[in-house]
């Protein structure tokens, strides 16, 4: 099967994991292009990085002079990307075993925008039942994104569940999100640049919070 795909991933000080991320995922998919967006990270976590690069020639990377978060880092990278399909693969992420790529695109068809870990979403992003007002959301930790498709949408943003607005819109599109069981393939640790550093999303994280409490009392 020729794999037109980008993988993607961003870090930020958390090189240690990001190194054994790319590493679990080159391994099973060493023909792959891997672009790497490092977020403005202190030096001394960068020259493992610069490593590395040396080590995976498929690998490679953009330095940001600042941190402009997950969400726009990976818009910056599909951005520069000319695959078809984009692989967005978390700094904490862990491939442990292969063939998901190829399972993944066997099971799509033509309106397929997005598949991956698929589950439903409020309207602030957060994890939630199924109501009239909740909506499908794909994880980006290990999803796949038909970039014609992204270019029609919003941009992932500055945001906790950076992929919401972008998400939405393509099912108001008619496109498909599709589930699919990435756990079996990828272990997501849950511990990188967030445990690390938080999200640092400013005022309007805290905006959101109060109002998805208000909203639910």
């Amino acid at each position: 099967m020729n794999l037109s795909i980008t993988i993607i991933t961003v870090n930020f000080n958390t090189e240690d994991l990001t190194i054994k991320a790319i590493k679990s995922i080159n391994k099973f998919y060493p023909y792959l292009k891997i672009l790497l967006i490092d977020n403005a990270s202190k030096y001394e976590n960068t020259y493992k990085l610069i490593k590395l690069n040396e080590e995976i020639p498929n690998l490679k990377i953009i330095f940001n002079k600042h941190n402009i978060h997950h969400g726009p880092a990976m818009n910056q990278g599909i951005k520069e990307c000319d695959t078809e399909w984009i692989l967005t693969f978390d700094s904490d992420a862990e491939a442990i075993n292969g063939g998901f790529i190829e399972e993944m695109l066997h099971n799509i068809n033509e309106k397929t925008y997005a598949i991956g870990e698929n589950f439903l979403v409020d309207k602030f992003g957060y994890k939630t039942e199924k109501t009239k007002n909740s909506f499908e959301y794909i994880h980006p930790f290990c999803a796949l994104y038909r970039r014609k498709y992204y270019s029609e949408l919003p941009p992932f943003e500055k945001h906790g569940a950076p992929c919401l607005k972008n998400l939405k819109i393509a099912k108001f599109k008619g496109l498909e999100l599709k589930n699919f069981q990435i756990q079996n393939f990828v272990k997501h640790e849950w511990k990188g640049t967030v445990r690390n550093y938080g999200y640092n999303l400013g005022l309007k994280s805290w905006i959101r919070k109060i109002l998805r409490n208000v909203f639910k009392s």
